[in-house]
């Protein structure tokens, strides 16, 4: 089945955005930082929320790592 005869079933596809301004919500990043702080500081967090997406009826979830190798990368060379 290709992607247009997928939309058609009307079944959920995609999850874009809403990651970032569920930790906003939840007081896991402030408004104003640029996310990925969030998957090296609460990891278990980025993972109930995965699975609350996946619970509520996803087929797509993002990789929430955006930049979080460079932020880990600059953590280890201070280290």
């Amino acid at each position: 089945m290709d992607f247009r005869e997928y939309l058609k079933t009307n079944k959920p596809v995609l999850i874009a955005e809403g990651y970032l301004f569920e930790f906003i919500r939840r007081g896991r990043v402030k408004p104003a930082s640029f996310v990925p702080e969030v998957v090296l500081d609460y990891p278990e967090c980025v993972r109930a929320l995965h699975q609350e997406f996946v619970d509520a009826g996803t087929d797509v979830v993002q990789a929430f790592t955006v930049r979080s190798f460079l932020i880990f990368k600059d953590i280890v060379n201070t280290n």
